[in-house]
């Protein structure tokens, strides 16, 4: 079995952006990771909707964990932050381990408490990225179970490139490949199918490690 799984949805008209995602990751991979691609022509195409191209290529994976990434964004290639592999691979060997304790069910953030169970490696690695609006400066966004619901720090009123974004784990997360199982995407032509994989996600991981730095950089046109 591989360690872990990065799984990548990928449009034929954007080619350009996968080589270079692809060269990117062929210069981190080891022996433990393997990265699937499903191709199709378009969202216009008659080929599979998002929800089912992402479960396609979760029920094909054999990593313990899986990490989707999506073609037209970027990973960490060690130059500004540490690696994207390596960061994803070190976090699951090594501790500490979490658990999260909410202290109200309607809170925004939970406590992170050292899990005292038996279980080595945790359900989920909590990540940290950068995303960027067009143009705009890039503004930090954290995915974590730690997180009961998305949501901006400050949005409007921070100082360009300080505001942050808050998420409950999604599909950039990774996790346990038999989590991932139990949930999987909604078949749509939605976008927004992530949300959907999160909500489910959030209710079965009980533990987790965390990235603090950006291996992940998401740019919205």
């Amino acid at each position: 079995m591989k360690k872990l799984s990065i799984l990548i949805c990928h449009i034929q008209d954007r080619q350009a952006q996968l080589d270079k995602l692809m060269a990117c990751l062929e210069k981190q991979k080891t022996d433990d990771v393997e990265i699937l691609v499903e191709t199709d022509a378009g969202k216009d195409s008659g080929g599979l909707q998002i929800g089912a191209k992402r479960n396609k290529l979760l029920y094909n994976a054999r990593g313990k964990y899986i990490s989707y990434v999506d073609d037209d964004d970027r990973i960490s290639d060690g130059t500004e932050h540490p690696a994207y592999i390596p960061s994803i691979l070190t976090a699951i060997e090594s501790g500490p381990v979490f658990d999260a304790v909410f202290d109200a069910p309607d809170a925004k953030i939970a406590k992170l408490v050292p899990h005292q169970g038996p279980r080595p490696e945790p359900d989920c690695v909590g990540i940290t990225g950068q995303l960027r609006f067009a143009n705009d400066p890039y503004l930090f966004f954290y995915h974590s179970m730690k997180h009961s619901i998305d949501w901006w720090d400050d949005k409007a009123t921070a100082p360009p490139g300080k505001a942050q974004y808050y998420r409950t784990p999604n599909h950039l997360n990774p996790i346990r490949r038999e989590i991932a199982m139990a949930c999987r995407f909604e078949s749509t032509s939605s976008w927004s199918e992530d949300h959907s994989y999160g909500r489910l996600v959030h209710k079965l991981i009980r533990t987790e490690t965390t990235i603090e730095h950006p291996i992940y950089y998401y740019v919205k046109p």
